[in-house]
């Protein structure tokens, strides 16, 4: 009995030690959710159904920008832990920017968990290659953000765009920082002017008053299944063939890309997962998140309040005294 008392001291250093390195796994996972857009793949869909499925999510998304306010690391945990959930609920499209790295989902809707997952839509009835697209996305102070690295966004690069029917086409023609009055970005373009998509987020310390814009001219557009297969899996398509063992092959090259590995989600959202099964691909799916991963991030959640943290930390401390 002494023996076992003994080791108590070691074994709850061990896991003060655990709960310690899992809360800075969690923190570091948090500094890269710009990546976890890449690990969800969609069924190329019909333009019509597309139409039709994208204006009901709309109808149903916020689009009050006063529902968007800063966000603190405690928000952005919860937001990650309920990230397929959010995405399978209000993913409207995907987007990629080759010069500056970006995968991310695009989510219909400015409520607040929208942005700190993916990029969120400034208009109900905005449309890709129509008028001025507008995606918004949060940036954490401590780093972190789907749009972290749009800065990094070059001149005269082409961004991808797609709403699971199409893909679409712009050339950047704007990288620079505004004060957040300066609204003209917002603007549609004026007759005869060209199409653009607009992404937007936060330039700075909590309630900055600056903005990081990236704007790009419309280029064209075309039906996703005639995109090459390199550019299918930067935006997480898939096609839905007639037979499995297409479908197979399209998983295939996704994995020769090195857009498929443990952890990675074929998603298809609610509206779709009927289609997979018919394909009997709905065994490929797999979470984006690990059960260890979750864990991390919900250690950071816990542990972001000082008062909480203060409390569990002298807790603690007492019960390894009383063990010494």
């Amino acid at each position: 009995m002494k023996k076992i008392l003994k080791i108590f001291p070691l074994i709850w250093l061990l896991l003060g030690s655990i709960i310690l390195g899992m809360t800075i796994y969690g923190y570091w996972l948090l500094q890269r959710t710009d990546m976890k857009g890449k690990e969800i793949y969609y069924l190329i869909q019909d333009k019509q159904d597309i139409e039709i499925k994208q204006k009901e999510i709309s109808e149903e998304a916020i689009f009050d920008p006063n529902n968007i306010h800063p966000v603190d690391t405690k928000e952005f945990a919860i937001a990650q832990l309920h990230y397929e959930e959010l995405v399978d609920e209000w993913g409207i499209g995907k987007i990629f920017l080759p010069s500056a790295s970006i995968q991310t989902t695009i989510l219909a809707g400015m409520n607040n968990d929208h942005l700190m997952v993916g990029v969120g839509t400034y208009l109900k009835e905005q449309r890709l290659g129509k008028g001025n697209y507008v995606l918004l996305a949060h940036n954490l102070v401590q780093g972190g953000g789907t749009l972290k690295n749009l800065p990094q966004t070059k001149n005269h690069t082409l961004i991808y765009a797609t709403d699971f029917s199409n893909v679409y086409e712009y050339r950047v023609t704007k990288n620079q920082i505004i004060h957040q009055s300066e609204s003209e970005v917002l603007d549609h373009p004026k007759e005869k002017q060209k199409p653009v998509l607009t992404l937007i987020r936060c330039e700075g310390g909590l309630n900055t008053e600056n903005r990081a814009v990236v704007q790009g001219e419309y280029v064209r557009e075309y039906p996703a299944e005639e995109a090459n297969d390199k550019l299918k899996g930067k935006l997480g398509l898939v096609s839905l063939a007639k037979k499995t063992n297409q479908a197979t092959k399209d998983i295939g090259v996704l994995e020769e890309s090195g857009q498929q590995r443990k952890g990675n989600a074929i998603n298809t959202s609610p509206h779709l997962v009927r289609e997979v099964q018919t394909e009997g691909l709905e065994k490929i799916g797999l979470p984006v998140y690990s059960s260890v991963e979750k864990l991390g991030i919900w250690l950071v959640q816990q542990f972001s309040d000082f008062d909480t943290l203060l409390y569990y930390s002298c807790l603690y401390l007492l019960v390894l005294i009383l063990l010494m």
